[in-house]
């Protein structure tokens, strides 16, 4: 008798963490997400929330990966759902099937003035559990204003700020701002199978934000047939292979060391060609991003190949993502280009690489952020069940230019030149192993 009690204590103690684990709160892991973003959600500290799951600060959360979350509530996420409104600091945490556009409507501001305030693209991806700015003061969901639809957004972390880029303002955007100029020399386009807001836009020479606040838009995708009005439109070629003159000479940090003359200034012609287009600019116009695109392979992984459509709707995203260095090494071999390869060098060997590459008259592409925005890399899983870093905005731009407090760039995103400090440069090319490729 005495052997069954103690038994029947025994068992009472080996249920009793299976019990408590099985009532704590836990949460999975959405793309974009991070430690604080996750700890912020659920009133804990990331500390609290890193030890919980033996973690340190420094650790990465990937998509898919379970946390416990240490005395969290339990029902916080439903009700944060329900209410749909702003944390104390105006801030919003996005859940999943949110866009830009359906963020604004609900706190009654445009999708443009969302995307600015948040430092993100116009035709941005919003990741799950990522907190944005709600630009005005907004508190409460609203009926926005007629015509008020434009743009798309982007994120930073908690406590940091976004970078600073010392470009001056593309012209069309500005004009943008202004609904009275929208319609002045407006003319009529119909859809066409296989087109985009980006590549109706490059078309006639406009913006994404222009063409969306023009037709009143829901949401970024057009269809067949639909009939768009195509504001102040000037030509209907593209607008690839043409040099903002507003932008010229700006971006350019006084005393230049180090700069290559005679390089093109393109704009992408696909929303996710952006490494095509840099690699164009880099043979000086040799070849063109249509020939460099056709030459790629298609990959899950972007050592390989592109991943995913190169005129997915969205930017920003990790479905549909662009390729790396190693990548587009292999469709230029095939075009009878050589390039070398650097990645993975300690961050001061990388710069000096650089810099010697300017000397000697070549430019270099660098794979970083959409405008250096502050991301957090996701280690994703591919059908051979190996895995690859991705970075949210993942872009690549071509080096020009450098001096004592940073590089000159040309962004094929919108076909502007911009500047950026070292401290920047230093940091994105973190995310990506410091990755960079330079055409012969």
């Amino acid at each position: 008798m005495k052997r069954f009690g103690l038994l029947l204590i025994v068992l009472a103690l080996l249920a009793l963490p299976l019990t408590a684990h099985a009532d704590a709160p836990s949460h999975i892991v959405a793309y974009g997400e991070t430690l604080y973003s996750i700890a912020r959600q659920y009133g804990v500290s990331p500390q609290a929330l890193a030890q919980a799951n033996g973690l340190s600060l420094q650790s990465w959360v990937y998509a898919g990966q379970r946390l416990l979350i240490p005395g969290g509530n339990a029902s916080h996420q439903t009700a944060s759902v329900a209410s749909a409104q702003t944390t104390p600091s105006k801030s919003y945490i996005v859940r999943a099937g949110d866009t830009l556009y359906s963020v604004a409507r609900k706190f009654g501001v445009s999708a443009s003035a969302l995307a600015q305030a948040n430092d993100m693209p116009p035709n941005g991806f919003l990741y799950t559990g990522w907190t944005i700015k709600i630009p005005g003061g907004a508190t409460n969901p609203a009926v926005p204003p007629k015509n008020q639809n434009s743009a798309s957004a982007q994120n930073n972390p908690p406590s940091q700020a976004a970078p600073q880029n010392n470009a001056s303002p593309n012209a069309a955007a500005a004009n943008d701002a202004s609904p009275t100029n929208v319609n002045a020399t407006a003319v009529s386009y119909i859809v066409q199978p296989g087109d985009t807001l980006f590549r109706i836009a490059i078309r006639h020479g406009v913006t994404i934000q222009a063409l969306v606040l023009a037709n009143n838009l829901p949401t970024l995708f057009v269809f067949s047939g639909q009939r768009l009005t195509i504001p102040g439109a000037t030509t209907n070629a593209p607008a690839a292979h043409s040099v903002n003159a507003a932008n010229t000479d700006a971006a350019f940090a006084d005393g230049v060391a180090l700069s290559v003359s005679g390089v093109p200034l393109y704009r992408q012609q696909q929303t996710l060609t952006c490494e095509e287009s840099v690699a164009a600019m880099a043979t000086f116009g040799a070849l063109s991003e249509k020939q460099i695109v056709a030459a790629m392979e298609f990959s899950e992984n972007p050592y390989e190949g592109i991943r995913g459509k190169t005129d997915y709707e969205f930017y920003g995203g990790l479905t549909h993502y662009g390729t790396y260095a190693q990548g587009l090494k292999k469709g230029l071999e095939k075009l009878g280009r050589a390039s070398t390869v650097y990645y993975g060098q300690p961050y001061e060997s990388f710069k000096t690489s650089i810099l010697q590459n300017l000397r000697q008259g070549r430019p270099v592409i660098w794979w970083t952020t959409w405008r250096e925005s502050y991301q957090t890399p996701q280690l994703v899983t591919l059908s051979d069940k190996s895995q690859v870093r991705l970075t949210p905005y993942e872009h690549a731009v071509l080096i020009i230019a450098a001096n004592a407090q940073g590089v000159t760039y040309h962004d094929p995103y919108d076909g502007t030149k911009r500047f950026t400090s070292w401290a920047n440069h230093q940091r994105a090319s973190g995310y990506f192993n410091n990755m960079a490729l330079v055409v012969y």
